[in-house]
Protein backbone atom coordinates (compact mmCIF):
# COMPACT_ATOMS: atom_id res chain seq x y z
CA UNK A 1 0.00 0.00 0.00
CA UNK A 2 1.16 3.68 -0.75
CA UNK A 3 0.19 6.35 1.36
CA UNK A 4 0.74 9.99 1.09
CA UNK A 5 0.69 12.88 3.93
CA UNK A 6 -0.53 16.11 2.27
CA UNK A 7 0.78 19.02 4.93
CA UNK A 8 2.35 22.43 4.97
CA UNK A 9 5.79 21.10 5.90
CA UNK A 10 7.92 19.92 8.45
CA UNK A 11 9.73 23.40 9.23
CA UNK A 12 7.44 25.74 11.00
CA UNK A 13 4.11 23.93 10.93
CA UNK A 14 3.89 23.09 14.77
CA UNK A 15 3.04 19.78 15.82
CA UNK A 16 1.32 18.51 12.78
CA UNK A 17 4.46 17.94 11.08
CA UNK A 18 5.72 16.25 14.19
CA UNK A 19 3.60 14.03 14.72
CA UNK A 20 3.73 13.08 11.50
CA UNK A 21 7.30 12.48 11.34
CA UNK A 22 6.56 10.47 14.11
CA UNK A 23 3.93 8.38 12.77
CA UNK A 24 5.05 8.14 9.45
CA UNK A 25 7.93 6.54 10.99
CA UNK A 26 6.45 3.58 12.14
CA UNK A 27 3.89 3.11 9.27
CA UNK A 28 7.12 3.16 6.69
CA UNK A 29 7.79 -0.66 8.25
CA UNK A 30 4.31 -1.51 6.66
CA UNK A 31 3.49 0.41 4.02
CA UNK A 32 4.89 2.84 1.01
CA UNK A 33 5.26 6.61 2.87
CA UNK A 34 5.14 9.41 0.83
CA UNK A 35 5.29 13.23 2.53
CA UNK A 36 4.41 15.94 0.41
CA UNK A 37 4.57 19.62 1.47
CA UNK A 38 2.48 22.42 0.04
CA UNK A 39 5.89 23.87 -0.56
CA UNK A 40 8.84 24.56 0.66
CA UNK A 41 9.94 26.42 3.52
CA UNK A 42 13.59 26.66 2.68
CA UNK A 43 15.11 25.87 5.75
CA UNK A 44 16.41 23.25 8.23
CA UNK A 45 13.46 20.79 9.49
CA UNK A 46 13.04 20.64 12.67
CA UNK A 47 11.65 16.93 13.00
CA UNK A 48 13.65 14.04 11.68
CA UNK A 49 12.18 11.99 9.27
CA UNK A 50 12.39 8.60 8.15
CA UNK A 51 14.84 8.18 5.61
CA UNK A 52 12.94 5.44 3.72
CA UNK A 53 10.03 7.91 3.51
CA UNK A 54 9.68 9.88 0.28
CA UNK A 55 9.42 13.42 0.85
CA UNK A 56 8.63 15.81 -2.14
CA UNK A 57 7.27 19.50 -2.17
CA UNK A 58 4.48 20.53 -4.49
CA UNK A 59 5.48 24.24 -4.91
CA UNK A 60 9.13 25.44 -4.35
CA UNK A 61 8.20 29.17 -2.91
CA UNK A 62 5.67 30.05 -0.29
CA UNK A 63 1.72 30.59 -2.14
CA UNK A 64 -1.39 30.74 -0.99
CA UNK A 65 -4.07 27.85 -0.90
CA UNK A 66 -6.53 30.60 -3.42
CA UNK A 67 -3.70 31.50 -5.92
CA UNK A 68 -2.59 27.91 -6.15
CA UNK A 69 -5.86 26.85 -6.83
CA UNK A 70 -6.88 29.29 -9.35
CA UNK A 71 -3.51 30.44 -11.12
CA UNK A 72 -0.72 27.63 -10.13
CA UNK A 73 -2.88 24.25 -11.18
CA UNK A 74 -2.58 22.90 -7.44
CA UNK A 75 -5.65 19.85 -8.11
CA UNK A 76 -3.60 18.45 -11.71
CA UNK A 77 -0.16 18.74 -9.94
CA UNK A 78 -1.79 16.74 -7.24
CA UNK A 79 -3.27 14.39 -9.09
CA UNK A 80 0.06 14.37 -11.07
CA UNK A 81 1.99 13.31 -8.36
CA UNK A 82 -0.68 10.30 -7.80
CA UNK A 83 -0.83 9.08 -11.11
CA UNK A 84 3.07 8.83 -10.94
CA UNK A 85 4.02 7.33 -7.62
CA UNK A 86 0.36 5.15 -8.19
CA UNK A 87 -0.67 6.54 -4.51
CA UNK A 88 -3.14 4.29 -2.96
CA UNK A 89 -4.63 6.86 -0.10
CA UNK A 90 -3.53 10.61 0.76
CA UNK A 91 -4.24 11.89 3.72
CA UNK A 92 -5.41 15.67 3.93
CA UNK A 93 -3.46 17.16 7.54
CA UNK A 94 -5.77 20.14 8.09
CA UNK A 95 -8.74 21.50 6.35
CA UNK A 96 -6.66 23.91 4.56
CA UNK A 97 -6.13 20.93 2.15
CA UNK A 98 -9.52 19.15 2.15
CA UNK A 99 -10.84 20.42 -1.00
CA UNK A 100 -7.64 20.35 -2.96
CA UNK A 101 -7.20 16.58 -1.65
CA UNK A 102 -10.41 15.86 -2.59
CA UNK A 103 -10.20 17.10 -6.20
CA UNK A 104 -7.14 15.36 -6.78
CA UNK A 105 -8.47 12.18 -5.33
CA UNK A 106 -11.78 12.03 -7.31
CA UNK A 107 -9.56 12.82 -10.87
CA UNK A 108 -7.30 9.75 -9.78
CA UNK A 109 -9.93 7.04 -8.33
CA UNK A 110 -8.16 7.05 -4.95
CA UNK A 111 -8.95 7.17 -1.37
CA UNK A 112 -9.30 10.00 0.89
CA UNK A 113 -8.30 10.32 4.64
CA UNK A 114 -9.36 13.85 5.98
CA UNK A 115 -7.12 13.96 9.34
CA UNK A 116 -8.60 17.14 11.94
CA UNK A 117 -5.98 18.74 13.48
CA UNK A 118 -7.71 21.24 15.52
CA UNK A 119 -10.93 22.21 17.62
CA UNK A 120 -13.12 21.10 14.66
CA UNK A 121 -15.40 24.54 15.87
CA UNK A 122 -12.58 26.63 15.21
CA UNK A 123 -13.22 28.97 12.01
CA UNK A 124 -10.62 31.64 13.16
CA UNK A 125 -7.43 30.39 11.35
CA UNK A 126 -8.30 31.41 8.19
CA UNK A 127 -10.48 32.88 5.78
CA UNK A 128 -13.58 29.81 4.55
CA UNK A 129 -11.85 27.30 6.86
CA UNK A 130 -15.07 26.22 8.42
CA UNK A 131 -16.49 25.50 4.71
CA UNK A 132 -13.21 23.77 3.73
CA UNK A 133 -14.24 21.18 6.77
CA UNK A 134 -17.32 20.95 6.12
CA UNK A 135 -16.31 20.07 1.67
CA UNK A 136 -14.03 17.72 2.77
CA UNK A 137 -15.84 15.67 5.61
CA UNK A 138 -18.77 15.27 3.56
CA UNK A 139 -16.61 14.17 0.52
CA UNK A 140 -14.06 11.96 2.30
CA UNK A 141 -13.67 7.91 2.63
CA UNK A 142 -12.96 8.66 6.30
CA UNK A 143 -12.37 11.46 9.06
CA UNK A 144 -9.94 10.98 11.99
CA UNK A 145 -9.77 13.75 14.92
CA UNK A 146 -8.01 14.13 17.91
CA UNK A 147 -9.94 13.49 20.63
CA UNK A 148 -13.26 11.92 21.74
CA UNK A 149 -14.96 15.70 22.86
CA UNK A 150 -13.95 15.88 18.59
CA UNK A 151 -15.45 12.78 17.59
CA UNK A 152 -18.83 14.29 19.44
CA UNK A 153 -18.49 17.28 16.91
CA UNK A 154 -17.72 15.21 13.66
CA UNK A 155 -20.33 13.01 14.82
CA UNK A 156 -22.88 15.58 15.34
CA UNK A 157 -22.00 17.75 12.23
CA UNK A 158 -21.68 15.17 10.23
CA UNK A 159 -23.35 11.45 11.12
CA UNK A 160 -23.28 10.19 7.40
CA UNK A 161 -19.39 10.71 7.52
CA UNK A 162 -17.12 7.74 8.57
CA UNK A 163 -15.55 9.33 11.54
CA UNK A 164 -12.76 7.78 13.67
CA UNK A 165 -10.85 8.91 17.02
CA UNK A 166 -7.30 8.31 16.89
CA UNK A 167 -5.00 10.19 19.54
CA UNK A 168 -1.54 11.73 18.76
CA UNK A 169 1.37 9.62 19.87
CA UNK A 170 4.27 10.26 22.45
CA UNK A 171 7.54 10.49 20.37
CA UNK A 172 9.91 7.79 21.27
CA UNK A 173 12.53 10.46 21.13
CA UNK A 174 11.35 11.66 24.32
CA UNK A 175 12.69 8.16 26.24
CA UNK A 176 16.33 8.06 24.51
CA UNK A 177 17.69 9.91 27.38
CA UNK A 178 16.15 9.62 30.98
CA UNK A 179 15.87 11.93 33.83
CA UNK A 180 15.05 11.55 37.15
CA UNK A 181 12.43 14.25 37.99
CA UNK A 182 14.34 17.65 39.49
CA UNK A 183 12.39 18.71 42.55
CA UNK A 184 14.56 21.19 43.49
CA UNK A 185 14.07 22.69 40.12
CA UNK A 186 13.25 26.91 39.86
CA UNK A 187 11.98 26.59 36.39
CA UNK A 188 8.23 26.87 34.31
CA UNK A 189 8.16 25.74 31.19
CA UNK A 190 5.58 26.58 27.91
CA UNK A 191 5.92 25.57 24.38
CA UNK A 192 3.74 27.36 21.78
CA UNK A 193 3.84 29.42 18.84
CA UNK A 194 4.00 33.13 19.94
CA UNK A 195 0.68 33.32 17.97
CA UNK A 196 -2.83 34.16 19.43
CA UNK A 197 -4.38 31.35 19.50
CA UNK A 198 -1.70 30.42 22.24
CA UNK A 199 -2.37 33.50 24.68
CA UNK A 200 0.66 34.08 25.58
CA UNK A 201 -0.31 37.46 26.49
CA UNK A 202 -2.65 36.03 29.36
CA UNK A 203 0.41 33.69 30.69
CA UNK A 204 2.27 36.97 31.17
CA UNK A 205 -0.74 38.37 33.19
CA UNK A 206 -0.57 35.09 35.22
CA UNK A 207 3.33 35.48 35.57
CA UNK A 208 2.90 38.46 37.17
CA UNK A 209 0.88 37.82 39.73
CA UNK A 210 2.13 34.70 40.27
CA UNK A 211 6.05 35.16 40.41
CA UNK A 212 5.79 38.47 42.68
CA UNK A 213 6.57 36.54 45.68
CA UNK A 214 8.74 33.80 44.00
CA UNK A 215 11.65 36.15 42.63
CA UNK A 216 13.94 33.44 42.42
CA UNK A 217 11.69 31.36 40.15
CA UNK A 218 12.09 31.82 36.39
CA UNK A 219 9.52 30.75 33.05
CA UNK A 220 11.03 29.74 30.07
CA UNK A 221 8.79 30.33 26.45
CA UNK A 222 9.60 28.29 23.82
CA UNK A 223 8.67 28.87 20.75
CA UNK A 224 8.80 31.61 17.64
CA UNK A 225 5.41 33.37 16.06
CA UNK A 226 4.34 37.13 14.63
CA UNK A 227 4.09 38.16 17.83
CA UNK A 228 7.17 38.10 19.95
CA UNK A 229 8.03 41.55 19.74
CA UNK A 230 4.63 42.61 20.84
CA UNK A 231 4.91 39.55 23.78
CA UNK A 232 8.72 41.04 24.62
CA UNK A 233 7.06 44.57 25.22
CA UNK A 234 4.55 43.56 27.45
CA UNK A 235 6.92 41.01 29.62
CA UNK A 236 9.10 44.67 30.01
CA UNK A 237 6.18 46.51 30.89
CA UNK A 238 5.31 44.33 33.59
CA UNK A 239 8.86 43.89 34.99
CA UNK A 240 9.62 40.49 33.90
CA UNK A 241 12.76 40.86 31.97
CA UNK A 242 14.15 38.71 34.80
CA UNK A 243 12.08 36.22 35.27
CA UNK A 244 10.15 35.14 32.00
CA UNK A 245 12.56 34.31 28.90
CA UNK A 246 11.56 34.22 25.46
CA UNK A 247 13.76 31.48 24.36
CA UNK A 248 12.52 30.92 20.28
CA UNK A 249 12.19 27.86 18.48
CA UNK A 250 14.83 25.30 19.50
CA UNK A 251 16.02 21.72 17.72
CA UNK A 252 17.17 20.32 21.09
CA UNK A 253 13.96 20.60 23.41
CA UNK A 254 13.74 16.73 24.02
CA UNK A 255 16.80 17.51 26.18
CA UNK A 256 15.65 20.18 28.43
CA UNK A 257 12.42 18.98 29.71
CA UNK A 258 14.36 17.87 32.67
CA UNK A 259 15.49 21.15 33.67
CA UNK A 260 12.16 22.29 34.58
CA UNK A 261 9.48 22.22 37.38
CA UNK A 262 6.02 22.13 35.76
CA UNK A 263 4.30 22.67 32.54
CA UNK A 264 1.73 25.56 31.98
CA UNK A 265 -0.55 25.84 29.00
CA UNK A 266 -2.49 29.03 28.58
CA UNK A 267 -4.12 28.23 24.90
CA UNK A 268 -7.48 29.47 23.88
CA UNK A 269 -8.49 26.18 22.29
CA UNK A 270 -6.11 23.38 21.23
CA UNK A 271 -6.47 20.47 18.75
CA UNK A 272 -4.24 17.79 20.99
CA UNK A 273 -1.73 19.65 22.80
CA UNK A 274 1.62 17.57 21.90
CA UNK A 275 3.59 19.53 24.35
CA UNK A 276 1.17 18.30 27.17
CA UNK A 277 1.84 14.43 26.25
CA UNK A 278 5.53 15.96 26.09
CA UNK A 279 5.64 17.81 29.38
CA UNK A 280 3.89 14.41 30.71
CA UNK A 281 6.49 12.14 28.90
CA UNK A 282 9.25 14.05 31.05
CA UNK A 283 7.19 13.34 34.36
CA UNK A 284 6.03 17.36 34.88
CA UNK A 285 3.21 18.02 36.34
CA UNK A 286 0.30 19.50 33.37
CA UNK A 287 -1.42 23.12 33.97
CA UNK A 288 -3.93 24.14 31.41
CA UNK A 289 -7.09 25.52 31.50
CA UNK A 290 -9.94 23.55 30.19
CA UNK A 291 -10.56 24.65 27.14
CA UNK A 292 -11.96 22.28 24.25
CA UNK A 293 -10.11 20.59 22.70
CA UNK A 294 -7.67 18.25 24.36
CA UNK A 295 -6.33 19.37 27.90
CA UNK A 296 -8.62 16.92 29.71
CA UNK A 297 -8.40 13.58 28.06
CA UNK A 298 -4.58 14.13 28.96
CA UNK A 299 -4.88 15.75 32.17
CA UNK A 300 -6.30 14.14 35.03
CA UNK A 301 -7.04 16.38 37.48
CA UNK A 302 -5.09 16.04 40.97
CA UNK A 303 -3.44 12.91 39.48
CA UNK A 304 -1.20 14.62 37.16
CA UNK A 305 -1.94 18.52 37.33
CA UNK A 306 -4.48 20.74 37.72
CA UNK A 307 -7.27 21.89 34.77
CA UNK A 308 -8.21 25.17 35.48
CA UNK A 309 -11.85 26.39 34.29
CA UNK A 310 -11.66 28.04 30.73
CA UNK A 311 -10.56 31.72 31.10
CA UNK A 312 -10.29 31.42 35.05
CA UNK A 313 -7.31 33.14 35.99
CA UNK A 314 -7.10 33.46 39.51
CA UNK A 315 -7.53 29.68 39.88
CA UNK A 316 -4.65 29.11 37.37
CA UNK A 317 -2.39 31.47 39.91
CA UNK A 318 -3.11 29.65 42.81
CA UNK A 319 -2.85 26.69 41.24
CA UNK A 320 0.86 27.65 40.25
CA UNK A 321 0.93 29.11 43.46
CA UNK A 322 0.62 25.60 45.52
CA UNK A 323 3.10 24.11 42.69
CA UNK A 324 5.59 26.30 43.62
CA UNK A 325 5.43 25.69 47.32
CA UNK A 326 4.76 22.29 47.83
CA UNK A 327 7.51 20.42 46.74
CA UNK A 328 5.54 16.99 47.88
CA UNK A 329 2.69 17.89 45.62
CA UNK A 330 5.12 18.28 42.81
CA UNK A 331 6.62 15.01 43.03
CA UNK A 332 3.17 13.15 43.61
CA UNK A 333 1.76 14.80 40.21
CA UNK A 334 5.39 14.14 38.64
CA UNK A 335 4.57 10.34 39.31
CA UNK A 336 1.31 10.45 37.96
CA UNK A 337 2.18 11.89 34.45
CA UNK A 338 5.04 9.41 34.33
CA UNK A 339 2.28 6.87 34.54
CA UNK A 340 -0.45 8.66 32.57
CA UNK A 341 1.36 8.11 29.09
CA UNK A 342 0.41 4.33 28.12
CA UNK A 343 -3.00 5.38 26.18
CA UNK A 344 -0.49 7.92 23.50
CA UNK A 345 1.96 4.95 22.64
CA UNK A 346 3.21 5.36 19.31
CA UNK A 347 2.91 1.43 19.18
CA UNK A 348 -0.73 1.48 19.37
CA UNK A 349 -1.52 4.34 17.81
CA UNK A 350 0.56 2.99 14.33
CA UNK A 351 -2.06 0.23 14.56
CA UNK A 352 -5.42 2.25 15.15
CA UNK A 353 -4.00 3.68 11.45
CA UNK A 354 -2.96 0.49 9.85
CA UNK A 355 -6.37 -0.70 10.55
CA UNK A 356 -8.16 2.35 9.28
CA UNK A 357 -5.77 2.29 6.16
CA UNK A 358 -6.38 -1.28 5.35
CA UNK A 359 -9.83 -1.31 5.87
CA UNK A 360 -10.01 1.46 3.02
CA UNK A 361 -8.32 -1.25 0.48
CA UNK A 362 -11.53 -3.59 1.27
Amino acid sequence: MKVCFLCRGFVSNGGIGRVIAVLSDKLVDDMEVFLLSFYDEKAASYYAVNPNCKQHTIYSEPVSMSKAIILRHAIGKLADYINKNNIDVIIACGAIFYPMAILAARKTKIKVVCWEHTNPNNKSDYKFQDIARSYGAKRSDANVVLTKNALNVYQTRFPKATNYQIYNPIDPGLFINKHKYDDESKRIISVGRLRPQKNISRLLDIAAAALKDYPDWHWDIYGEGPLRGELEAKRDALGLENQVHFCGQVSDLYDRYHNYSFMVMTSDYEGFPMTLLEGAANSLPLLAFDVPTGPSEIIENGKNGFLCKKDNEAEMKGNIELLISDKYLRNNLSLGSKSSIATFSVSLIEKQWVELLEGLRK
